[in-house]
Formats: C-alpha cells, structure tokens, sequence
C-alpha cells in the first residue's frame, strides 16, 4: 500500500470515527504514514491537512522522504 492509500485510509477512519485530526509521534508510525526516516518527528494529520514537524536539520530529507506532508520546522 502506498502512502497516499495510507493516508486516505486514516481519513477514513477519522471521519468515521468524528476525530478532527490525529498526531503520530511513535518513529515507526511516522515512517509508515509519511516514508521519513529521521529523528525528533511528529505528524497531524487531518481531513485536509498533512503535516510533518521536525527541526531544522532534516528538512531537506523530510522534503525528499514525505512529498505528500508540508514541512514545519
């Protein structure tokens, strides 16, 4: 399953479920829904949102690894 697929899916799910948004924060989670790799990274993910925080020093892996996220450091 891609990541786009992924992510449909837990819109899905939050939708279904009434939840505005949820925030991934466990390494493995945030590399499943978004394909990043680094450290010290977490995700909201809402209905119409993706966004992937992280600190300064991985914003150029997080832009190549997690396309479909918009980066705030």
């Amino acid at each position: 399953m891609n990541m786009e697929a992924r992510i449909a899916r837990l819109r899905a799910l939050l939708s279904e479920n009434l939840v505005d948004a949820l925030l991934v924060t466990k390494e493995e989670n945030v590399h499943y829904f978004s394909g990043f790799r680094g450290d010290d990274t977490v995700l909201l993910i809402s209905a119409d949102k993706a966004i992937l925080v992280t600190d300064f020093r991985y914003a150029e892996q997080s832009r190549a690894q997690a396309p479909l996220f918009t980066l705030k450091e």
